[in-house]
């Protein structure tokens, strides 16, 4: 013997998505420019500066433009950074003429 469907078991609930979660460490080391751009700082000038000379300090201070291999990893570490996605692709189809 068959019951009818009740109406009660035809609702359908909706389930939350997996809300995707930012590395911390990344968010610290990352910014993005006003044209959204993904810049980070260079490496190299946290000790042993007595060595450097005053050109090379300088030049370590300066934030330097995340390279193009690097670009996806750094967006999938921070899901929700304001960035142009498509800077990647403009970036090495401009390099090319």
């Amino acid at each position: 013997m068959r019951f009818p469907l009740s109406p009660q078991s035809l609702t359908v609930f909706a389930t939350k998505g997996y809300k995707m979660k930012t590395h911390k460490a990344s968010a610290k080391r990352f910014r993005v420019t006003g044209k959204g751009k993904i810049v980070r700082r260079r490496a190299g000038k946290q000790h042993l500066l007595a060595k450097k000379n005053t050109k090379r300090k300088f030049c370590l201070s300066k934030m330097h433009e995340v390279s193009r291999s690097d670009y996806d990893n750094v967006i999938g570490a921070l899901p929700y950074l304001k960035v142009d996605r498509n800077a990647k692709c403009r970036a090495s189809s401009s390099s090319v003429i």
